[in-house]
């Protein structure tokens, strides 16, 4: 026995120094602590999954700049995807996003972590500009049932300035916004101008445009000018390829002749495009060319009357027929009916021809005149016609309106002009004589029969098709069901126009749409974060993936306190247990 005890105490003097050692952690400990790391990276939302109620602990309002320039992709993949990237470390409790574009878009309203970011993955940025003000009132709007949440904005840096200012405005319940930038200080090529002038018999068609370089070179070539190459094409044939020297500041212009050769009688797209840079999404735009102009048929249901007569015939792509027969008796393929015929009636005519209708048939009234009192200024009837100088004669007794029709004009005595119906059912009433008081003698008439003429077929006369332009109404023939967008998803469409929010090439049945976006000042992108006053996002792949996590661990603090002080009892724990670990041992 003695001899074992000896051996003992030269083992212990004689073993390795375990006091230079950390104690060993268990594999139950690991496993604590990997749990509780997951769950806070996880950052569980507790509650039903439809639960939208006032869970003001840890809610976020995100508005993400969803315009034009966040395509740019000095942050790869672009600034926008770097935004959501980054937007999406800070989701917490419920959430709400707000996309800020030429509308604001409310992408989701007090809603769970994992809807909204299936909503940010699917999501694009468009091609208009991002109007912070309407973003801000929406965001006060949003903030009103959930006070103390947290608000984070993320822009360009071009209009962060513009964010800033917006979200700083004083409202109810206050609004204190965080804005961050996206990107840094860039030189940019862009369209400004792009147009084609239809030839004369057996000429050449002509295309002519500008070309602009903003701000800085994107090849830190500075105030020198930049070589672009400009590449035409047809029906995504290539016509010509021009190279410009695009000096900063001011326009480069341009311009070829060409045959289009054979083109589909629905139209050809001729598109003009810059060599891509940076922000790519404005180098391009187009146009739709027609063999032959578009034509819109009308039928003058009625005796001929000279005004209006005249009116029709100087539209441009008109043919004006004088069908036979009334009501039932009436055969036409007409776009469009014209009735003058006295005491018409609506119902049986529209029964029989199916037919969009023009009423010009209203009785004469007595013989003072009226004037246009009230009208309707976003009517696309009323577009360039001055109603405050007219005078009209008064309805033989009165204007009743007609049921579901939408006043466009009135007067003292009641509607004088109205709308109503949608497609083949399409119809415009004047419930005051044509030919009394000045209207037919002045340019409003000639204006209104235009308008009218618009609204069945923008296109009509048009060998060269304007193009529609992001973020402002576009006209469609009434009946339009929906579009096909330039990345062939259908858009549902209501009324006689919609609302493009990217450009490019839809399609309205059979027929191309061109939709272009060309470049203003909102297309200069030389403003850096520290112009604008803001934090930036994705300066560097490391710093954005440090501010991520850092802002994935923000608020959830409490459970990695915990992990801390469960390794700090098992260190305890162990100074209790392990011999080298006491006061003695450490000593030695």
């Amino acid at each position: 026995m003695g001899s074992l005890h000896l051996w003992r105490r030269l083992a212990v003097e004689h073993a390795p120094n375990r006091s230079r050692q950390l104690p060993r952690l268990s594999v139950s400990l690991l496993l604590q602590l990997l749990l509780l790391l997951a769950l806070a990276l996880a950052r569980p939302v507790f509650g039903a999954p439809g639960d939208t109620g006032n869970t003001n602990s840890g809610g976020v309002l995100l508005l993400i700049d969803a315009s034009r320039a966040m395509q740019a992709t000095d942050v790869q993949p672009s600034r926008f995807q770097a935004a959501v990237s980054s937007a999406s470390g800070l989701l917490s409790g419920r959430v709400s996003v707000l996309l800020v574009g030429e509308r604001p878009l409310v992408l989701a309203a007090r809603r769970d972590i994992q809807a909204v970011r299936r909503e940010l993955l699917a999501t694009r940025p468009g091609d208009g500009l991002a109007d912070w003000n309407a973003a801000a009132s929406a965001a006060h709007a949003l903030l009103e049932s959930a006070p103390g949440t947290r608000v984070v904005a993320f822009a360009a840096p071009s209009t962060a300035a513009q964010a800033r200012a917006a979200l700083s405005l004083p409202a109810p319940g206050g609004l204190s916004a965080e804005v961050r930038t996206v990107g840094g200080p860039l030189g940019n090529a862009a369209l400004t101008r792009l147009a084609v002038m239809p030839p004369a018999l057996g000429k050449p068609w002509t295309v002519s445009g500008a070309a602009r370089l903003y701000g800085l070179d994107g090849r830190g070539l500075g105030g020198k000018a930049a070589g672009r190459t400009l590449t035409f094409r047809l029906d995504n044939q290539t016509l010509a390829v021009q190279t410009l020297a695009l000096n900063p500041g001011q326009d480069t212009p341009f311009a070829l002749s060409f045959t289009p050769g054979s083109v589909a009688a629905s139209g050809g797209v001729l598109t003009a495009s810059l060599s891509p840079d940076t922000l790519s999404a404005d180098d391009t735009a187009q146009l739709v060319l027609r063999p032959r102009p578009a034509l819109l048929r009308m039928a003058v249901v009625g005796p001929q009357i000279d005004e209006i007569e005249r009116g029709l015939a100087a539209l441009p792509g008109v043919t004006v027929s004088h069908p036979t027969g009334l009501n039932a008796e009436l055969k036409t393929d007409a776009d469009l009916l014209v009735v003058t015929q006295p005491g018409l009636q609506s119902t049986g005519l529209q029964r029989a021809a199916q037919r969009p209708t023009l009423w010009l048939n209203a009785a004469a009234g007595p013989a003072e005149l009226d004037l246009p009192s009230a009208w309707d200024p976003r009517s696309p009837l009323g577009r360039g016609v001055r109603w405050a100088d007219l005078t009209v004669g008064s309805p033989a007794s009165g204007a009743v309106s007609w049921p579901g029709a939408l006043a466009l004009l009135s007067g003292t005595r009641g509607p004088l002009i109205e709308q109503r119906g949608a497609g083949a059912r399409w119809e415009v009433r004047v419930n005051f004589p044509v030919l009394s008081g000045n209207w037919t003698r002045t340019p409003a008439f000639p204006t209104f029969l235009s308008n009218v003429a618009r609204q069945l077929r923008p296109d009509a006369g048009m060998r060269a098709v304007t193009p529609c332009t992001v973020g402002e109404p576009c006209a469609l023939p009434p009946g339009t069901a929906s579009v096909t967008t330039p990345d062939g998803q259908p858009l549902a469409v209501v009324g006689d126009t919609f609302l493009p929010l990217r450009a490019g090439v839809y399609r309205v049945g059979s027929m191309p749409l061109a939709v272009n976006r060309l470049a203003g000042p909102e297309a200069d992108l030389s403003a850096s974060p520290a112009e604008s006053g803001t934090s930036e996002v994705g300066s560097g792949s490391a710093v954005g993936t440090l501010s991520g996590l850092l802002d994935r661990l923000s608020g959830w603090t409490p459970l990695l306190l915990l992990g801390l002080l469960l390794l700090l009892a098992k260190g305890l724990l162990a100074l209790r247990t392990e011999p080298a670990l006491r006061a003695g041992g450490l000593r030695r």
